[in-house]
């Protein structure tokens, strides 16, 4: 009983070990042509650089950086949290142009939640609906796309009132960057979203 259950199990488990040597393999067999800052978001960005560079065939990579849910003392902690950005993407990208792999990669940020856009009692935001994003890359069209949001007008649950739909920009990005049809898009992943000049 069970045998067939056991044996998915086992081949399971099987496949995740090759893969993991796999990519064992890919990321010492890359490299990194600088020394990274000392934080979380940075060391995981510097392995990234390596399987990128050591020919890791994914289009996808997904890192985090965690410590933004400020519901108090915002404004100092949010500085710190964007100064650990700010440098652990100069040293991502620095590291790619010398390898001359930067043409290659876009990055965008995300997040699961924003923040509302008044102050609590804590000196921090509250979880709310909108949010800002960043994408970066030699091939991003620089600049902002959007206005600067009304910061008096706000939907049912007092939340900022979001100019374009996340669907949006994935959609975009998915279109621009990886050259995916606009009809797998809108038929397969996200829905019809008119595209972004990303």
């Amino acid at each position: 009983s069970g045998g067939h259950e056991l044996q998915y199990i086992r081949n399971i488990d099987n496949t995740a070990f090759e893969y993991a040597e796999y990519i064992q393999n890919v990321a010492n067999s890359g490299n990194n042509t600088m020394d990274y800052a000392n934080n979380p978001l940075s060391i995981q960005l510097s392995s990234v650089a390596k399987l990128i560079s050591g020919g890791m065939y994914s289009p996808f990579y997904v890192v985090y950086q965690g410590g933004y849910d400020t519901h108090s003392d915002q404004v100092n902690r949010h500085g710190l949290l964007m100064s650990d950005l700010s440098l652990a993407l100069y040293n991502f990208y620095t590291d790619l142009e010398k390898q001359g792999l930067a043409e290659k990669v876009v990055v965008m940020t995300t997040s699961e939640f924003g923040r509302r856009p008044y102050q609590n009692g804590g000196g921090g935001t509250d979880h709310g609906a909108s949010a800002p994003l960043f994408v970066l890359g030699n091939s991003v069209n620089g600049g902002i796309i959007g206005n600067v949001p009304n910061l008096s007008s706000f939907d049912n649950n007092n939340n900022l009132l979001h100019e374009y739909d996340f669907r949006q920009i994935y959609s975009s990005i998915l279109n621009q960057h990886f050259g995916l049809s606009s009809e797998i898009i809108d038929n397969a992943l996200l829905g019809s979203f008119e595209n972004l000049n990303i």
